[in-house]
């Protein structure tokens, strides 16, 4: 004799076991709508994480460059020499780091 099932029972939809995942890419009429959202959402805040990530590097490069600059200066270093290690001349040189070049040609 089968068994009978209530009507609730009945119209309850299947329910998948849990090994078969469900992916959001099944629905390639999604996609366009996420992509939209994501340009205006967030990669305007990825280029901002980039800016920022990069600015500070820059900050800890620039330390750097002052240490070795001035443990250039100390040990008597021209501004002509440091400027051509730099990629520039002794007058960029001396215009980029006057405050810490003063004193010496």
């Amino acid at each position: 004799m089968p068994k009978k099932t209530s009507p609730a029972v009945a119209s309850t939809p299947e329910i998948r076991p849990a090994s078969t995942p469900t992916y959001v890419s099944d629905r390639d009429d999604l996609e366009p709508l996420f992509l939209e959202q994501w340009h205006f959402h967030i990669a305007p805040d990825l280029h901002l994480h980039t800016i920022s990530t990069l600015g500070e590097q820059l900050k800890q490069i620039e330390a750097q460059l002052d240490q070795a600059l001035a443990a250039a200066r100390s040990d008597g270093l021209s501004r002509d020499k440091i400027g051509r290690a730099y990629g520039i001349t002794r007058q960029g040189a001396r215009k980029r780091w006057d405050s810490q070049m003063s004193g010496q040609e």
